[in-house]
């Protein structure tokens, strides 16, 4: 059972849209209500970008409060991230997988993390009943030969191995979706503001601190998280309303990025830094 569950998750995150943000050329009434939908949001997005260059071009501003792709020539909705693999940006990026073919975005990151359930589930039972084997023939009575004996343990190690890195990793995510935050923005969360809060704080030192608080964390808690994410839509990266106002107007102001993007989000200065409690979002939220 979870061999199938664990072959057909790979499947489907394989031939699943991550969420690419492209558009779709072909005839519309063959396109999926979702295809469309991407099209649409791409459309929107293209011509953000054309209003922000030539807002740019009309004042003497020389950066924008919106991120731009200047490769895709699109304004970038909030978490999303070009992905180099795949040349494109996708919504709701969390990372590019290589062991599944594909870059984890917005609509297969739920099969990614099927895949890594199934595979612990399946080799945490395998172990299980690997060593109960093992426990009974080492205490059998009866003549038995070493070598059917090493025949199992062997891989019966190998297997307790695995089970520690997929269920390592396994783990890893689940505590990202109980605190609706994708990989990307865990190991990057200095880059976006809007990961930030706006109230400032400094340390014993009159040091400024950077201060973590996720504008996307649902009032369900751990079940609203889990709803976000694994039950994808809009609603999953579109920054609520009632934050959007204190982070826009510093939202990419500051340091460059990579040559594909638009301005970065975070400008660090000689007098910012961080106490230890807060590098890791996972540890401490304002």
């Amino acid at each position: 059972v979870c061999l199938v569950g664990a072959l057909v998750s790979l499947f489907l995150v394989y031939t699943t849209d991550p969420g690419i943000l492209r558009l779709y050329n072909n005839n519309h009434n063959k396109c999926s209500r979702r295809d469309r939908s991407l099209d649409r949001l791409v459309h929107k997005l293209q011509d953000e970008y054309k209003q922000a260059l030539e807002e740019l071009g009309s004042t003497s501003k020389t950066t924008t409060d919106k991120p731009l792709c200047h490769t895709c020539h699109i304004v970038r909705p909030y978490r999303s991230k070009h992905c180099r693999i795949a040349k494109s940006c996708v919504l709701l990026f969390d990372h590019y997988c290589p062991f599944v073919g594909n870059t984890v975005g917005l609509y297969n990151y739920f099969y990614f993390y099927m895949v890594l359930v199934w595979i612990t589930v399946g080799l945490i039972v395998l172990a299980t009943v690997s060593f109960i084997y093992l426990s009974r023939v080492r205490s059998s009575s009866s003549t038995t030969s070493a070598a059917p004996y090493w025949t199992v343990l062997l891989p019966s190690v190998w297997t307790f191995v695995f089970v520690v890195a997929s269920g390592g990793l396994c783990l890893y995510h689940t505590q990202l979706i109980g605190m609706n935050l994708t990989t990307n923005e865990h190991a990057n969360w200095r880059r976006y503001s809007y990961l930030m809060s706006s109230s400032s704080s400094s340390n014993n030192n009159g040091q400024h601190v950077v201060q973590y608080k996720n504008p996307y964390k649902q009032p369900g808690g751990f079940f609203g998280n889990i709803h976000s994410r694994c039950i994808p839509g809009p609603h999953s990266y579109e920054l609520p309303n009632h934050n959007e106002h204190d982070h826009q107007h510093h939202h990419y102001n500051g340091r460059r990025s990579n040559g594909s993007t638009g301005s970065s989000s975070t400008s660090s200065s000689s007098g910012t830094s961080s106490s230890s409690s807060d590098r890791d979002p996972l540890m401490k939220e304002v």
